[in-house]
């Protein structure tokens, strides 16, 4: 367990380098690609699941997939969901600090 928590960590460091370098889109399409590897799917769900409660009008059924809506928001939603994105990537990041740290692992 330790070996996937730690790759879950590096994920979520590394996202919003991606996300920075490639957009928002790209790396969701690209999380969610990767979605048979668990922490690839972990931090895509949480990210689907945190956008749905922040922006449910561009959910109207539910069941739309994030990378889905992603490619039809304007330049302006885009730029804002970008923005909360990175927001709970840096937030998930911390947290994955301080379990490491409570671990007796070394956070960086």
């Amino acid at each position: 367990l330790r070996e996937n928590f730690e790759t879950y960590r590096s994920y979520v460091k590394k996202m919003p380098s991606l996300i920075q370098v490639n957009g928002l889109g790209q790396t969701l399409a690209f999380y969610f690609q990767k979605k048979k590897q668990n922490e690839y799917k972990v931090i895509y769900h949480t990210l689907a699941k945190w956008m749905k409660e922040q922006f449910p009008d561009q959910f109207p059924s539910g069941n739309e997939e994030l990378v889905e809506v992603i490619v039809h928001l304007s330049s302006a939603e885009y730029r804002l969901w970008t923005m909360e994105a990175v927001a709970l990537l840096d937030w998930m990041r911390k947290f994955a600090d301080g379990m490491a740290k409570d671990d007796g692992g070394t956070a960086e």
